[in-house]
Protein backbone atom coordinates (compact mmCIF):
# COMPACT_ATOMS: atom_id res chain seq x y z
CA UNK A 1 0.00 0.00 0.00
CA UNK A 2 1.26 3.46 -0.92
CA UNK A 3 0.94 6.02 1.86
CA UNK A 4 0.68 9.65 0.76
CA UNK A 5 1.71 12.05 3.52
CA UNK A 6 0.53 15.60 2.86
CA UNK A 7 3.02 17.66 4.90
CA UNK A 8 1.92 21.19 3.98
CA UNK A 9 2.97 23.85 3.68
CA UNK A 10 0.78 26.09 5.81
CA UNK A 11 -1.04 28.86 3.90
CA UNK A 12 -1.04 26.65 0.81
CA UNK A 13 -4.61 25.39 0.75
CA UNK A 14 -4.17 22.79 3.48
CA UNK A 15 -7.53 23.59 5.10
CA UNK A 16 -9.29 23.09 1.76
CA UNK A 17 -7.58 19.72 1.25
CA UNK A 18 -8.40 18.52 4.75
CA UNK A 19 -11.98 19.69 4.57
CA UNK A 20 -12.39 17.88 1.25
CA UNK A 21 -10.88 14.69 2.68
CA UNK A 22 -13.31 14.84 5.60
CA UNK A 23 -16.30 15.55 3.37
CA UNK A 24 -15.43 12.79 0.88
CA UNK A 25 -13.90 10.18 3.17
CA UNK A 26 -16.59 7.55 2.53
CA UNK A 27 -16.42 7.90 -1.26
CA UNK A 28 -12.62 7.86 -1.26
CA UNK A 29 -12.58 4.64 0.77
CA UNK A 30 -15.12 3.03 -1.56
CA UNK A 31 -12.88 3.92 -4.49
CA UNK A 32 -9.71 2.47 -2.95
CA UNK A 33 -8.08 5.47 -1.25
CA UNK A 34 -8.19 4.98 2.51
CA UNK A 35 -8.36 7.97 4.88
CA UNK A 36 -7.60 6.87 8.49
CA UNK A 37 -10.09 7.95 11.15
CA UNK A 38 -7.53 8.01 13.99
CA UNK A 39 -7.04 11.61 15.14
CA UNK A 40 -8.82 12.88 12.02
CA UNK A 41 -10.46 16.31 12.25
CA UNK A 42 -12.73 18.24 9.90
CA UNK A 43 -10.37 21.11 9.05
CA UNK A 44 -7.01 20.10 10.52
CA UNK A 45 -6.63 16.60 9.14
CA UNK A 46 -4.52 14.26 11.25
CA UNK A 47 -3.03 17.01 13.42
CA UNK A 48 -3.94 15.18 16.63
CA UNK A 49 -1.69 12.26 15.66
CA UNK A 50 1.35 14.55 15.85
CA UNK A 51 0.27 17.09 18.46
CA UNK A 52 -0.51 14.45 21.09
CA UNK A 53 2.73 14.26 23.10
CA UNK A 54 1.89 10.87 24.62
CA UNK A 55 2.15 9.19 21.21
CA UNK A 56 -1.09 7.27 21.77
CA UNK A 57 -3.00 8.82 18.87
CA UNK A 58 -0.08 8.26 16.48
CA UNK A 59 0.10 4.61 17.60
CA UNK A 60 -3.60 4.21 16.85
CA UNK A 61 -2.98 5.69 13.39
CA UNK A 62 -0.21 3.16 12.65
CA UNK A 63 -2.34 0.28 13.92
CA UNK A 64 -5.21 1.37 11.70
CA UNK A 65 -2.95 1.64 8.63
CA UNK A 66 -1.47 -1.81 9.27
CA UNK A 67 -4.94 -3.32 9.62
CA UNK A 68 -6.00 -2.21 6.12
CA UNK A 69 -2.74 -2.20 4.13
CA UNK A 70 -3.61 -5.43 2.30
CA UNK A 71 -7.06 -4.15 1.36
CA UNK A 72 -6.22 -0.79 -0.21
CA UNK A 73 -3.82 0.41 -2.89
CA UNK A 74 -3.35 3.83 -1.26
CA UNK A 75 -3.91 5.68 2.00
CA UNK A 76 -3.74 9.39 2.84
CA UNK A 77 -2.77 11.35 5.94
CA UNK A 78 -2.64 15.14 6.04
CA UNK A 79 -1.52 17.95 8.30
CA UNK A 80 0.47 21.02 7.28
CA UNK A 81 2.44 21.07 10.53
CA UNK A 82 4.19 17.79 9.73
CA UNK A 83 6.80 19.52 7.58
CA UNK A 84 8.15 21.38 10.63
CA UNK A 85 9.35 18.13 12.22
CA UNK A 86 13.14 17.87 12.26
CA UNK A 87 15.11 14.80 11.18
CA UNK A 88 15.81 13.64 14.73
CA UNK A 89 12.13 13.78 15.72
CA UNK A 90 11.10 11.92 12.58
CA UNK A 91 13.52 9.08 13.25
CA UNK A 92 12.91 8.85 17.01
CA UNK A 93 9.14 9.30 17.12
CA UNK A 94 7.64 8.66 13.68
CA UNK A 95 9.91 6.06 12.06
CA UNK A 96 6.92 3.70 11.64
CA UNK A 97 5.78 5.88 8.74
CA UNK A 98 8.67 4.34 6.79
CA UNK A 99 7.16 0.86 7.07
CA UNK A 100 4.74 1.69 4.27
CA UNK A 101 5.51 2.64 0.67
CA UNK A 102 5.39 6.28 1.79
CA UNK A 103 5.90 9.49 -0.16
CA UNK A 104 5.56 13.09 1.06
CA UNK A 105 3.49 15.68 -0.83
CA UNK A 106 4.55 19.29 -0.23
CA UNK A 107 2.96 22.51 -1.58
CA UNK A 108 5.11 25.66 -1.56
CA UNK A 109 4.82 29.29 -2.63
CA UNK A 110 6.92 32.46 -2.79
CA UNK A 111 8.52 33.08 0.61
CA UNK A 112 7.78 36.82 0.70
CA UNK A 113 4.12 36.02 0.07
CA UNK A 114 3.77 33.16 2.56
CA UNK A 115 5.65 34.96 5.35
CA UNK A 116 3.13 37.81 5.25
CA UNK A 117 0.21 35.37 5.20
CA UNK A 118 1.78 33.52 8.12
CA UNK A 119 2.07 36.67 10.23
CA UNK A 120 -1.57 37.53 9.61
CA UNK A 121 -2.56 33.95 10.46
CA UNK A 122 -0.73 34.16 13.78
CA UNK A 123 -2.63 37.30 14.71
CA UNK A 124 -5.87 35.55 13.75
CA UNK A 125 -5.25 32.43 15.81
CA UNK A 126 -3.88 33.62 19.12
CA UNK A 127 -2.46 36.37 21.30
CA UNK A 128 0.94 37.24 19.91
CA UNK A 129 3.37 40.08 19.41
CA UNK A 130 4.55 39.25 15.91
CA UNK A 131 5.70 42.49 14.23
CA UNK A 132 4.60 43.39 10.74
CA UNK A 133 8.12 43.40 9.35
CA UNK A 134 10.34 41.21 7.20
CA UNK A 135 11.78 38.02 8.67
CA UNK A 136 13.87 35.18 7.27
CA UNK A 137 12.73 31.89 8.90
CA UNK A 138 14.73 28.76 8.20
CA UNK A 139 11.44 26.87 7.96
CA UNK A 140 10.90 28.55 4.57
CA UNK A 141 13.93 26.89 3.01
CA UNK A 142 11.83 24.48 0.99
CA UNK A 143 14.68 22.52 -0.57
CA UNK A 144 16.03 21.62 2.89
CA UNK A 145 12.61 20.37 4.01
CA UNK A 146 12.02 18.39 0.82
CA UNK A 147 15.44 16.75 1.20
CA UNK A 148 14.77 15.92 4.85
CA UNK A 149 11.59 14.05 3.95
CA UNK A 150 13.14 12.40 0.89
CA UNK A 151 15.98 11.07 3.04
CA UNK A 152 13.60 9.97 5.78
CA UNK A 153 11.19 8.06 3.54
CA UNK A 154 13.70 6.91 0.94
CA UNK A 155 11.52 8.34 -1.82
CA UNK A 156 11.65 11.69 -3.52
CA UNK A 157 9.20 14.20 -2.08
CA UNK A 158 6.50 15.44 -4.46
CA UNK A 159 6.88 19.24 -4.42
CA UNK A 160 4.21 21.43 -6.04
CA UNK A 161 4.16 25.18 -6.64
CA UNK A 162 0.95 26.58 -5.12
CA UNK A 163 -0.84 28.35 -7.96
CA UNK A 164 -4.63 28.15 -8.13
CA UNK A 165 -4.64 29.27 -11.77
CA UNK A 166 -2.81 26.08 -12.76
CA UNK A 167 -4.90 23.66 -10.67
CA UNK A 168 -7.73 21.59 -12.23
CA UNK A 169 -10.88 23.68 -11.94
CA UNK A 170 -8.68 26.19 -10.04
CA UNK A 171 -9.14 24.00 -6.97
CA UNK A 172 -6.23 22.72 -4.88
CA UNK A 173 -8.28 19.75 -3.65
CA UNK A 174 -8.60 18.48 -7.22
CA UNK A 175 -4.89 19.04 -7.80
CA UNK A 176 -4.15 17.08 -4.63
CA UNK A 177 -6.28 14.14 -5.76
CA UNK A 178 -4.64 14.26 -9.17
CA UNK A 179 -1.17 14.03 -7.52
CA UNK A 180 -2.15 10.89 -5.62
CA UNK A 181 -3.60 9.21 -8.70
CA UNK A 182 -7.29 9.82 -8.03
CA UNK A 183 -8.99 11.50 -10.99
CA UNK A 184 -12.67 10.64 -10.62
CA UNK A 185 -13.54 14.19 -9.62
CA UNK A 186 -17.22 13.81 -10.51
CA UNK A 187 -17.61 11.25 -7.73
CA UNK A 188 -16.47 13.75 -5.08
CA UNK A 189 -18.48 16.45 -3.42
CA UNK A 190 -16.94 19.91 -3.95
CA UNK A 191 -16.25 22.24 -1.03
CA UNK A 192 -16.76 25.97 -0.82
CA UNK A 193 -13.66 27.94 -1.76
CA UNK A 194 -13.52 30.29 1.25
CA UNK A 195 -12.67 27.67 3.88
CA UNK A 196 -10.18 29.72 5.89
CA UNK A 197 -10.81 33.46 5.70
CA UNK A 198 -7.79 35.45 6.83
CA UNK A 199 -7.32 38.74 8.57
CA UNK A 200 -6.01 41.41 6.25
CA UNK A 201 -3.38 43.99 7.07
CA UNK A 202 -5.51 46.85 8.39
CA UNK A 203 -7.78 44.63 10.48
CA UNK A 204 -4.80 42.71 11.91
CA UNK A 205 -3.04 45.99 12.67
CA UNK A 206 -6.17 47.22 14.40
CA UNK A 207 -6.34 44.00 16.42
CA UNK A 208 -2.73 44.42 17.52
CA UNK A 209 -3.32 48.02 18.66
CA UNK A 210 -6.60 47.13 20.33
CA UNK A 211 -4.85 44.41 22.32
CA UNK A 212 -2.61 47.06 23.83
CA UNK A 213 -5.59 48.55 25.64
CA UNK A 214 -8.12 45.73 26.04
CA UNK A 215 -7.02 42.27 27.12
CA UNK A 216 -9.05 39.25 26.02
CA UNK A 217 -9.07 36.88 28.97
CA UNK A 218 -11.58 34.57 27.34
CA UNK A 219 -10.30 32.68 24.27
CA UNK A 220 -13.77 32.23 22.81
CA UNK A 221 -14.50 35.95 23.09
CA UNK A 222 -11.31 36.75 21.24
CA UNK A 223 -12.22 34.24 18.54
CA UNK A 224 -15.66 35.82 18.19
CA UNK A 225 -14.05 39.26 18.01
CA UNK A 226 -11.67 38.14 15.25
CA UNK A 227 -14.55 36.60 13.30
CA UNK A 228 -16.42 39.89 13.61
CA UNK A 229 -13.37 41.73 12.24
CA UNK A 230 -13.17 39.33 9.29
CA UNK A 231 -16.83 40.01 8.58
CA UNK A 232 -16.35 43.78 8.81
CA UNK A 233 -13.22 43.87 6.63
CA UNK A 234 -15.21 42.51 3.69
CA UNK A 235 -16.94 45.89 3.54
CA UNK A 236 -13.64 47.65 2.76
CA UNK A 237 -10.79 47.36 0.29
CA UNK A 238 -8.10 46.22 2.68
CA UNK A 239 -4.48 45.46 1.84
CA UNK A 240 -3.43 41.84 1.45
CA UNK A 241 0.28 42.64 1.84
CA UNK A 242 2.29 44.99 4.04
CA UNK A 243 5.96 44.51 3.06
CA UNK A 244 7.55 47.19 0.91
CA UNK A 245 8.91 46.34 -2.51
CA UNK A 246 12.46 46.49 -1.12
CA UNK A 247 11.49 44.14 1.74
CA UNK A 248 10.19 41.62 -0.77
CA UNK A 249 13.35 41.92 -2.88
CA UNK A 250 15.50 41.29 0.19
CA UNK A 251 13.51 38.22 1.23
CA UNK A 252 13.58 36.76 -2.26
CA UNK A 253 17.30 37.31 -2.50
CA UNK A 254 17.82 35.50 0.81
CA UNK A 255 16.03 32.36 -0.42
CA UNK A 256 17.23 32.52 -4.02
CA UNK A 257 19.97 29.88 -3.75
CA UNK A 258 17.71 27.47 -1.86
CA UNK A 259 14.95 27.92 -4.43
CA UNK A 260 17.42 27.29 -7.25
CA UNK A 261 18.35 23.98 -5.62
CA UNK A 262 14.65 23.15 -5.32
CA UNK A 263 14.19 23.83 -9.03
CA UNK A 264 17.25 21.79 -10.01
CA UNK A 265 16.44 18.73 -7.88
CA UNK A 266 12.62 18.77 -7.73
CA UNK A 267 11.67 20.62 -10.92
CA UNK A 268 9.73 23.32 -9.04
CA UNK A 269 10.27 26.95 -9.98
CA UNK A 270 8.91 29.27 -7.29
CA UNK A 271 6.75 31.88 -8.98
CA UNK A 272 8.18 35.27 -7.95
CA UNK A 273 6.83 37.27 -10.86
CA UNK A 274 3.73 38.44 -9.00
CA UNK A 275 3.61 41.56 -6.86
CA UNK A 276 3.23 40.86 -3.15
CA UNK A 277 4.12 44.21 -1.65
CA UNK A 278 2.10 47.19 -0.54
CA UNK A 279 1.47 49.73 -3.28
CA UNK A 280 3.89 52.64 -3.60
CA UNK A 281 1.03 55.13 -3.26
CA UNK A 282 -0.39 53.47 -0.13
CA UNK A 283 -1.43 56.13 2.39
CA UNK A 284 -0.02 55.31 5.87
CA UNK A 285 -2.99 57.15 7.36
CA UNK A 286 -5.38 54.50 6.06
CA UNK A 287 -5.08 52.07 9.01
CA UNK A 288 -5.87 54.82 11.51
CA UNK A 289 -8.80 56.16 9.51
CA UNK A 290 -10.24 52.70 9.07
CA UNK A 291 -9.69 51.88 12.74
CA UNK A 292 -12.21 54.50 13.78
CA UNK A 293 -14.77 53.13 11.32
CA UNK A 294 -14.19 49.56 12.47
CA UNK A 295 -14.54 50.59 16.10
CA UNK A 296 -17.78 52.36 15.30
CA UNK A 297 -19.19 49.13 13.84
CA UNK A 298 -18.09 47.25 16.95
CA UNK A 299 -19.57 49.82 19.37
CA UNK A 300 -22.78 47.87 19.92
CA UNK A 301 -21.03 44.50 20.32
CA UNK A 302 -21.19 44.39 24.11
CA UNK A 303 -20.33 40.66 24.04
CA UNK A 304 -16.69 41.70 23.70
CA UNK A 305 -16.77 43.87 26.84
CA UNK A 306 -15.17 46.79 25.03
CA UNK A 307 -15.09 49.54 27.68
CA UNK A 308 -14.19 52.41 25.36
CA UNK A 309 -14.82 52.76 21.65
CA UNK A 310 -12.93 55.47 19.76
CA UNK A 311 -15.14 56.78 16.99
CA UNK A 312 -13.25 59.60 15.31
CA UNK A 313 -10.58 62.22 15.95
CA UNK A 314 -8.05 60.00 17.69
CA UNK A 315 -4.50 59.07 16.94
CA UNK A 316 -4.49 55.33 17.70
CA UNK A 317 -0.88 54.18 17.89
CA UNK A 318 -0.24 50.83 19.57
CA UNK A 319 2.85 51.96 21.40
CA UNK A 320 2.93 53.00 25.06
CA UNK A 321 5.41 55.71 24.17
CA UNK A 322 2.76 57.56 22.19
CA UNK A 323 -0.55 56.30 23.56
CA UNK A 324 -3.99 57.41 22.35
CA UNK A 325 -4.21 61.15 21.68
CA UNK A 326 -7.00 63.43 20.57
CA UNK A 327 -6.29 65.16 17.31
CA UNK A 328 -8.22 67.71 15.31
CA UNK A 329 -11.00 69.91 16.61
CA UNK A 330 -13.37 67.18 17.84
CA UNK A 331 -12.67 63.71 19.23
CA UNK A 332 -15.59 61.32 19.56
CA UNK A 333 -15.86 58.22 21.73
CA UNK A 334 -18.44 55.87 23.18
CA UNK A 335 -18.46 54.21 26.59
CA UNK A 336 -20.10 50.83 27.08
CA UNK A 337 -21.61 50.89 30.56
CA UNK A 338 -21.15 47.43 32.17
CA UNK A 339 -24.38 45.44 32.42
CA UNK A 340 -23.79 44.94 36.13
CA UNK A 341 -24.08 48.70 36.63
CA UNK A 342 -27.23 48.98 34.54
CA UNK A 343 -28.97 46.21 36.47
CA UNK A 344 -28.57 48.11 39.75
CA UNK A 345 -30.53 51.05 38.33
CA UNK A 346 -28.49 53.68 40.19
CA UNK A 347 -26.80 56.91 39.18
CA UNK A 348 -23.38 56.32 37.62
CA UNK A 349 -20.24 58.44 37.93
CA UNK A 350 -17.91 58.36 34.94
CA UNK A 351 -14.28 59.40 35.38
CA UNK A 352 -11.95 60.32 32.54
CA UNK A 353 -8.28 59.45 33.07
CA UNK A 354 -5.46 61.03 31.11
CA UNK A 355 -3.25 64.09 30.72
CA UNK A 356 -2.80 67.09 28.47
CA UNK A 357 0.30 67.87 26.48
CA UNK A 358 2.48 70.19 28.57
CA UNK A 359 2.33 72.70 25.71
CA UNK A 360 -1.43 73.37 25.89
CA UNK A 361 -3.91 74.85 28.35
CA UNK A 362 -5.77 72.21 30.32
CA UNK A 363 -9.29 72.79 29.15
CA UNK A 364 -11.77 71.24 26.71
CA UNK A 365 -15.47 71.40 26.00
CA UNK A 366 -17.44 68.22 26.58
CA UNK A 367 -20.73 67.24 24.91
CA UNK A 368 -22.51 64.27 26.51
CA UNK A 369 -24.96 62.31 24.33
CA UNK A 370 -25.47 65.42 22.18
CA UNK A 371 -27.52 66.93 25.02
CA UNK A 372 -25.37 68.20 27.86
CA UNK A 373 -22.69 70.78 27.16
CA UNK A 374 -19.91 71.30 29.70
CA UNK A 375 -17.64 74.23 28.91
CA UNK A 376 -13.91 74.60 29.52
CA UNK A 377 -13.26 71.62 31.82
CA UNK A 378 -9.96 70.00 32.76
CA UNK A 379 -10.33 66.38 31.61
CA UNK A 380 -7.55 65.09 33.88
CA UNK A 381 -9.61 63.10 36.39
CA UNK A 382 -12.84 64.83 35.34
CA UNK A 383 -16.02 63.21 36.72
CA UNK A 384 -19.63 63.57 35.66
CA UNK A 385 -22.82 61.93 36.81
CA UNK A 386 -25.36 60.12 34.63
CA UNK A 387 -28.75 59.02 35.87
CA UNK A 388 -29.80 55.50 34.97
CA UNK A 389 -32.91 56.80 33.21
CA UNK A 390 -30.78 58.81 30.78
CA UNK A 391 -28.86 55.80 29.47
CA UNK A 392 -30.16 54.35 26.21
CA UNK A 393 -31.22 50.76 25.68
CA UNK A 394 -27.82 49.94 24.17
CA UNK A 395 -26.06 50.94 27.40
CA UNK A 396 -23.75 53.33 25.54
CA UNK A 397 -22.81 56.89 26.50
CA UNK A 398 -21.43 58.98 23.64
CA UNK A 399 -18.98 61.81 24.26
CA UNK A 400 -17.65 64.54 22.01
CA UNK A 401 -14.50 66.29 23.21
CA UNK A 402 -13.93 69.72 21.64
CA UNK A 403 -10.18 70.31 21.68
CA UNK A 404 -9.79 74.03 22.37
CA UNK A 405 -5.99 74.03 22.45
CA UNK A 406 -3.70 71.92 20.31
CA UNK A 407 -0.02 71.53 19.60
CA UNK A 408 1.89 69.79 16.83
CA UNK A 409 3.28 66.42 17.92
CA UNK A 410 3.68 62.71 17.20
CA UNK A 411 6.05 63.01 14.27
CA UNK A 412 6.74 59.32 13.66
CA UNK A 413 7.62 57.11 10.72
CA UNK A 414 4.01 56.29 9.85
CA UNK A 415 3.00 59.96 9.57
CA UNK A 416 3.93 62.39 6.83
CA UNK A 417 3.37 65.43 9.02
CA UNK A 418 2.84 66.18 12.74
CA UNK A 419 -0.58 65.71 14.30
CA UNK A 420 -2.44 68.48 16.09
CA UNK A 421 -2.80 66.84 19.49
CA UNK A 422 -4.16 67.94 22.86
CA UNK A 423 -5.14 65.24 25.39
CA UNK A 424 -3.81 61.69 25.93
CA UNK A 425 -6.55 59.28 27.00
CA UNK A 426 -5.56 56.62 29.53
CA UNK A 427 -9.04 55.22 30.17
CA UNK A 428 -12.44 55.70 31.72
CA UNK A 429 -13.98 54.16 34.82
CA UNK A 430 -17.53 53.66 36.08
CA UNK A 431 -18.54 53.87 39.75
CA UNK A 432 -21.71 54.28 41.74
CA UNK A 433 -19.99 56.75 44.07
CA UNK A 434 -17.80 59.77 43.17
CA UNK A 435 -14.05 59.31 43.45
CA UNK A 436 -12.24 61.91 45.59
CA UNK A 437 -8.83 63.01 44.31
Amino acid sequence: MKLYIHIGSDKCGSTAIQKSLHLNRSNLIKLGHYVPSSGFGRENGHASCFIDKSGKVFSLLIQELKSIENEFSAAIISWEGIHFLNAKTLINEYKELKEFNSVALYYVRDQAEIIQSGILQQWKQSHCNVPFKKIFPETRKYYNIAERWSNFLGQKTIVVNYDRNKFPKNDIAYDFYNRIGFRDYKLLEPITQSTNDSLQYESALFLSHFGEHCEFKNVNKRKAFVNELISIQKQYSFSKYFFSKSDVAEIRDYYRTNNQQLCKNYGVNIDVNRSCWISDDYDPEVPWNLSSRILEKLASKDQYNIPVTLIDGWHLKGDHKYGIWTFGKVSKLAINIPKAFLKQKKEIFLTIKGEYSNQVAKRSNLIIDEKRFVKGVNLEGFQFKIDYENIGADGIIRLNIENLNMTSGLTISTLTKPRKISFRLEGLSCNHQPINY
